[in-house]
């Protein structure tokens, strides 16, 4: 009985240990990539928006994208500490709910700053999609390592999320490149073929002999001419 009660006791602890290593993975592999994110918003700060921010949207666009994911994560973390607060357990007494406001406040300012210096500089249609896309992507990313979004799901699932991203991705690029076109179903072409005169259009006939048609006007010469005819009177 003491030796089965000392295998459980093993077994559980190992267990527990498995999990504990797993997470401080997990934890230094999102560490990691923040520190990349951070150092790729630094480096396009301080060096690339002021010498190529005015020629590609990309600059601006990756800036506020990759401040974006610090933004849904600093989000995330209030959200957590705002509803344990409401609990009972004050979470505003633990100085990381604070670093997290901060993150979220200084992330949102350089956000607006760059995103309004975008448009500004670039057409509209240009700007949303890219940066819904780079957004977005950055998002999906942090919240897959941070909060192990797919690690529940199947296979299935994670190839449908992926699908009705890529389909919602297309959807705004075709809608922001296409807004100025006028296209309604009356202007869709038709699969039948109809007479252009019974639309009431004319019938242009081209020719491209030069005697054809010099001979054609020289008819229609002739036929505005008046007829001669002899006066009775005269």
């Amino acid at each position: 009985m003491k030796l089965q009660l000392f295998l459980v006791y093993k077994s559980d602890c190992f267990l527990i240990y498995k999990c504990v290593q797993v997470t401080k993975i997990s934890f230094t592999v999102f560490i990691v990539m923040a520190i990349i994110l951070l150092m790729i918003a630094v480096i396009f700060i301080l060096f690339l928006a002021p010498r190529y921010g005015q020629r590609t949207v990309i600059v601006y666009i990756t800036i506020c994208s990759s401040l974006g994911a610090f933004t849904v994560m600093g989000c995330k973390g209030v959200g957590v500490a705002i509803k344990e607060t409401f609990k009972g357990r004050n979470e505003f007494t633990n100085w990381l709910t604070w670093v997290l406001l901060v993150v979220v406040v200084v992330c949102i300012l350089f956000q607006l700053n760059y995103l309004n210096r975008a448009l500004d500089t670039y057409n509209t249609a240009v700007v949303t999609p890219i940066y819904y896309v780079f957004f977005t992507s950055f998002v999906i990313f942090m919240s897959v390592i941070l909060y192990k979004e797919w690690g529940k799901m199947s296979g299935t699932d994670i190839a449908g999320d992926i699908c009705g991203f890529l389909t919602i991705v297309v959807g705004i690029f075709l809608l922001q490149a296409f807004k100025d076109m006028n296209i309604s179903l009356a202007n869709l072409p038709k699969a039948r073929k109809e007479d252009p005169l019974h639309n009431g259009e004319a019938l242009v006939v081209r020719y491209d002999d030069d005697e054809d048609e010099r001979r054609l006007l020289d008819e229609d010469q002739e036929m505005e001419m008046p007829a001669t005819y002899d006066d009775p009177h005269v």
